[in-house]
């Protein structure tokens, strides 16, 4: 199975990579950025009215601490079973971006939500992640090297501001 990145950048803008203490892959963008399915599939989870933002373990943090990190940490997000064993979750959702329902199908490239930083988030981002039987594994080697022939919606290139000389 290959996977679509979440976002439609020839560039994408990782700010956090997975890795041995990091298990997802961060896109760092302007809240609102488009988030697309990574695969065809059905939607699993929808949680889309969460309005908070919080550090883990301080003072802002909602829910007790210390504390390992739970699933309200996503914020709003949303999972895709994708079949084979493999699921997608996409995290730090904006607030009622949500463009999908539970049970859903969906297809690779569709529009499903935008950026924000709810729940456990510094910032505007999302958290992506790649599951084998539930576990968060390396995307890399399952990414679709044609990814931008699959979105239903282009960012717009930025149109250049002309200058007085």
């Amino acid at each position: 199975m290959k996977f679509a990145r979440p976002i439609n950048d020839k560039t994408p803008n990782v700010t956090n990579p997975f890795g041995p203490t990091h298990k997802g892959t961060d896109y760092g963008y302007i809240n609102g950025t488009p988030i697309y399915a990574s695969e065809d599939g059905e939607i699993l989870i929808a949680k889309g009215d969460e309005s908070r933002q919080w550090i883990a373990n301080t003072p802002s943090d909602p829910f007790p601490y210390p504390r390992a990190l739970k699933t309200e940490d996503y914020g709003n997000y949303i999972k895709i079973d994708h079949g084979e064993s493999y699921s997608t979750l996409y995290g730090h959702l904006k607030l009622n971006s949500l463009l999908v329902s539970i049970k859903d199908k969906v297809k690779k490239g569709q529009k499903i939500a935008e950026i924000d930083t709810t729940g456990n988030s510094t910032g505007n981002h999302l958290h992506w992640e790649i599951r084998k039987n539930n576990l968060v594994i390396d995307p890399v080697p399952l990414l679709d090297n044609d990814w931008d022939k699959y979105f239903t919606q282009v960012v717009p290139e930025p149109t250049p501001t002309p200058v007085d000389p």
